[in-house]
Formats: C-alpha cells, sequence, structure tokens
C-alpha cells in the first residue's frame, strides 16, 4: 500500500521533483526559536478509533526529497475507511516537493485544485492548506497538504513556496516546517467505495491534537 512502491523510477524522479537549477537554497534564522525535529514515529501507531501501518520512506527517496526524516502511515477505521498521511521534515531549503506530481505519474488527471482555511484546531489566516482532487477510471481521490512553519502554512508547494520563502527570507524569517499530506484511499473493505475528505480531515484533527502538531513545528518539543 506504499504510495511509491508501484511507481518506476522515471515517475518517482518526476513526482518527488526539486528546484530547478540555480534556485539557491535560502537559510535564514528564526530568533530564539528552535526548528522543527520530527522523528520517523512522529505518526502514532493508534488514533481513536484508527490503526496505523507504517510506512517509511527509503534512504533513497529521502535523498532525493533532500529531507532528514520523514514519517508515512497507511490508517485504516473499524468501517474501512483509509487514509495515506505522510509528514516530510524540510529544512533551510527552497527545494519545492508538490505532491500534485505523484498522481499525475499515478494516471490522475487534476481535475480541481484551490487552497481554504484549514478546518481543524489551530486554523487561522495564516493557516490555509491547499486541496486537490483527481480523477482516474471515473473515481475521485482527494488529497489536502501545505507546509506547516512556526510563521504560519505555506499552501502552495510549487513555485508558491520558492516565492513564500524569497519573500521570508527579505525578513529575516524561515521556511524550516512540516510538509503534510493527507490523501484519501478506497475503503479497505469495499473498494468501489472512496473515505471521504472529510474524514481524512477529521482523522488529521486527531492527530493534531494527539501528537501536540503546533508545539512540534515551533521546536518547543523534540
Amino acid at each position: 500500500m506504499r504510495l511509491f512502491a508501484s511507481l518506476p523510477l522515471r515517475t518517482l524522479l518526476a513526482c518527488l521533483v526539486l528546484a530547478p537549477a540555480g534556485v539557491v537554497a535560502l537559510r535564514t534564522t528564526l530568533g530564539d526559536s528552535h526548528p522543527p525535529r520530527m522523528r520517523v514515529d512522529t505518526l502514532p501507531e493508534v488514533v481513536g478509533e484508527w490503526v496505523g501501518v507504517d510506512a517509511p520512506l527509503t534512504d533513497r527517496e529521502l535523498s532525493i526529497l533532500q529531507s532528514p526524516v520523514a514519517s508515512q502511515r497507511m490508517y485504516t477505521a473499524p468501517n474501512g475507511d483509509t487514509v495515506q498521511v505522510l509528514l516530510v521534515q524540510v529544512d533551510n531549503t527552497q527545494n519545492a516537493h508538490d505532491p500534485r506530481l505523484c498522481m499525475d505519474g499515478s494516471g490522475y488527471t487534476e481535475t480541481s485544485t484551490f487552497e481554504e482555511a484549514a478546518p481543524w484546531s489551530w486554523s487561522g489566516s495564516r493557516n490555509r492548506v491547499s486541496h486537490s482532487v483527481f480523477s482516474r477510471d471515473g473515481r475521485d481521490r482527494e488529497m489536502d497538504y501545505w507546509l506547516a512553519t512556526p510563521n504560519g502554512n505555506v499552501p502552495n508547494m510549487s513555485a508558491g513556496l520558492k516565492l513564500e520563502g524569497l519573500k521570508r527570507a527579505l525578513r529575516g524569517e524561515s521556511t524550516q516546517g512540516i510538509a503534510v499530506r493527507l490523501l484519501t484511499h478506497p475503503n479497505a473493505y469495499d473498494p468501489s467505495v472512496m473515505t471521504s475528505p472529510a474524514r481524512a480531515r477529521e482523522l488529521w484533527a486527531q492527530i493534531d491534537r494527539q501528537v501536540g502538531f503546533e508545539r512540534l513545528v515551533r521546536g518547543s518539543e523534540h
């Protein structure tokens, strides 16, 4: 059930695309704050009614992402709803990973993408997320994704991330943070039924509270 397991190398490289050559990595300080430091076990195995199966990224995938660590689990509820959650630590770089490319490489067509206020616990005007809908063979899959930083979310994970990084660098702020992706999967017991994005968001709201995600992003927990 791993996202990358069935992808050919060529698709994987496109999926984990880096910033184009010539884009300079921006390194800024964050005052007295500590950068986020997550672990491979940051995502808990059990979250309420959900049970998660560990699906760690390989060293090669982490190298392509230029990330020191990632945490990924496939969560399933008793009714069969299934959601894949991926956290990737992002340090002082402008290497952009646009998760929409993963779906394109898997044969899905993007039908819509928009930004909206995060509908969970510590949302606000600076904490927006991106939401994309993908279709294949008449079936839709939906994904929420964003980069969470101590200075608020960066919802745009492509060119917008580089632009936001430049703006923050000029203000002496950092784009260090944790990239989050929530991806709906078919129901484990009835593959003809797709798990709803509302269920994915319910799961994330519980993870958010259980792991103290805001404190983790702000670097106050290690």
